[in-house]
């Protein structure tokens, strides 16, 4: 009986993000939230070794705000190199808020396990390793999150090469370059212009925290693709004008970030 209600619910949810904008943007907030709420076990059980979510709004906003980079305006650039339709676009996203709801809690729990608890592994480390230029430069990389990224390069070309019904080759030419442009932009020189030795070339840290500045590249980026999605992803009137309910919704989620503070 559980099992058989769960599912019922879950194929109401999926019914509902397909059909109606808001509720995919409401989903897509309840994964960032929950991906945030997840990662705070470290912070409530005080592990020794927590760092990077915090029950403020700030930290939820960044989980929020990535979640909407990753499947708004990332899977929008996928589908145009791809050369997808907009039916396509569509199913491509609806898909995929589920793929990344399984990622998103997968993250937090390895993090929880190898990093806050248990093995106690470090979430940074120099990069010294990989060439002395490197040394001064810390690279925030917990367990979860490398796992995530692994998962994506080998098992989300498969996933996209059915869809597209494309070749192997084009798949994996396509998507292993983007994803690593998207790790070596949101992590190593975001976290680097925010708190590492970048930061001196960020002029945003005069008027926002450390974190807000790194919530903000976010929101930048997807409002730079937004007005191309809007006119792509809706297929009626109503839904257009949902579409744009979001985007001043997320003009005004960038404007707070100047008015709330941070942990840090």
């Amino acid at each position: 009986m559980i099992f058989y209600r769960a599912k019922q619910f879950f194929r109401y949810i999926e019914r509902k993000i397909q059909n109606d904008f808001i509720a995919l943007f409401v989903f897509l907030i309840f994964i960032g939230v929950l991906r945030n709420m997840v990662e705070m076990v470290g912070y409530f059980t005080n592990s020794s070794n927590y760092s990077g979510y915090f029950p403020v709004l700030s930290s939820f906003f960044d989980t929020i705000s990535y979640v909407f980079l990753m499947i708004i305006g990332e899977l929008y650039l996928i589908n145009i190199l791809f050369r997808g339709t907009k039916k396509q676009l569509r199913l491509l996203i609806q898909k995929c808020v589920w793929l990344l709801l399984g990622l998103f809690i997968l993250i937090p729990v390895l993090n929880n396990i190898f990093n806050y608890h248990f093995f106690h592994l470090p979430i940074s480390y120099n990069l010294g390793f990989i060439h002395p230029l490197l040394s001064q430069i810390t690279h925030y990389g917990p367990v979860g999150i490398n796992v995530a990224f692994v998962i994506v390069m080998f098992g989300f070309p498969f996933w996209i090469k059915k869809f597209y019904n494309c070749s192997f080759l084009k798949s994996f030419l396509t998507i292993w370059p983007f994803y690593i442009v998207h790790y070596i932009i949101t992590y190593p020189i975001m976290i680097g212009l925010s708190w590492g030795i970048l930061r001196k070339y960020n002029p945003l840290l005069k008027a926002l925290t450390p974190l807000n500045a790194y919530t903000f590249w976010f929101l930048v980026m997807v409002l730079l693709i937004y007005p191309f999605f809007m006119k792509d992803y809706p297929i009626n009137k109503k839904e257009t004008k949902k579409t744009k309910i979001v985007y001043f919704t997320l003009w005004i989620m960038l404007i707070s970030l100047f008015l709330i503070g941070g942990p840090y």
